[in-house]
C-alpha cells in the first residue's frame, strides 16, 4: 500500500470510529457562582454520558469562589478554590424529570473534599433537572441546574448501542423451528402437530 493510500485509509478509519464512539464522548458538567459570587457549584450526572437504565446519580462539587472568602471559624480568608466541607449536614437535593421528583440525601465523597455524591437510577431518556438548596456557611441557596448541550448531558436512549440486539422471543423462534421443519418432506404433519402440541401444553401450564 502506497503512502497516500495508507493516509486515506487511516483517515477513513478514524472517521468510522470517532462516529462509532460519539455517544461515549467526554463527561461534562454543568458550573456556575452562587450566593453572589461566593462560591461555585459543579453539578452533572455520575459516570457521564448516562443511558436510561444506568446506575447514576448526583455528583455535586462546591468550592468558594476563586477571590476567596473570610470563613466563620477563623475570619482568615481561604485559599481561591478552596473546598466546602461538611454540606451533606446542610443542603437538600433533588432530581425532577417531567413533574416526578425524587428526594437525593447527599454524600461526601470518601475520595474527595468539598464533591458529594447521591445515587439512582435514570429509566427514562431526556432531560433531568437537579435542585439544590439549603445553607453553605449560613448564606441560603436554591439552585436549579437542567441538563443542556452546554452543561451537562441528558440521559441517553440506550438501544444504538445496546449489543447484542435482543433476541427474538421463544414463542418466535418455535414457530421458526417448526416453519423450518415442515419443509423437509415427511416431517411437515410431524412437525405441525409436535408444534400444535407443544404450545397447547404451555398454554395450559401458564
Amino acid at each position: 500500500m502506497n503512502s497516500r493510500m495508507y493516509v486515506m485509509s487511516a483517515a477513513a478509519a478514524a472517521a468510522v470510529f470517532g462516529v462509532a464512539l460519539a455517544p461515549f464522548g467526554a463527561a461534562a458538567h454543568g458550573a456556575r457562582e452562587v450566593a453572589g459570587g461566593k462560591f461555585e457549584m459543579v453539578v452533572g450526572f455520575l459516570d457521564e454520558p448516562v443511558y436510561a437504565g444506568d446506575k447514576s446519580g448526583l455528583d455535586l462539587k462546591v468550592s468558594y469562589a476563586p477571590q476567596g472568602l473570610a470563613t466563620p471559624e477563623d475570619g482568615d480568608h481561604e485559599e481561591g478554590g478552596a473546598p466546602v466541607t461538611g454540606l451533606e449536614e446542610t443542603l437538600k437535593a433533588e432530581v425532577i424529570f417531567g413533574e416526578q421528583t425524587l428526594d437525593l440525601p447527599l454524600s461526601a465523597a470518601w475520595d474527595e473534599e468539598g464533591v458529594y455524591h447521591s445515587w439512582f437510577f435514570p429509566s427514562q431518556a431526556g432531560d433531568y433537572t437537579f435542585h439544590i438548596s439549603g445553607t453553605i456557611d449560613g448564606v441560603a441557596i436554591d439552585e436549579s441546574f437542567t441538563s443542556t448541550k452546554d452543561g451537562f448531558g441528558a440521559v441517553r436512549d440506550p438501544l444504538p448501542v445496546t449489543f447484542p440486539a435482543a433476541s427474538a422471543s421463544r414463542e418466535a423462534a418455535n414457530a421458526d423451528i417448526f416453519g423450518g421443519l415442515a419443509g423437509i418432506p415427511g416431517l411437515g404433519v410431524a412437525a405441525t402437530t409436535g408444534g400444535a402440541a407443544l404450545l397447547y401444553n404451555r398454554k395450559r401450564g401458564a
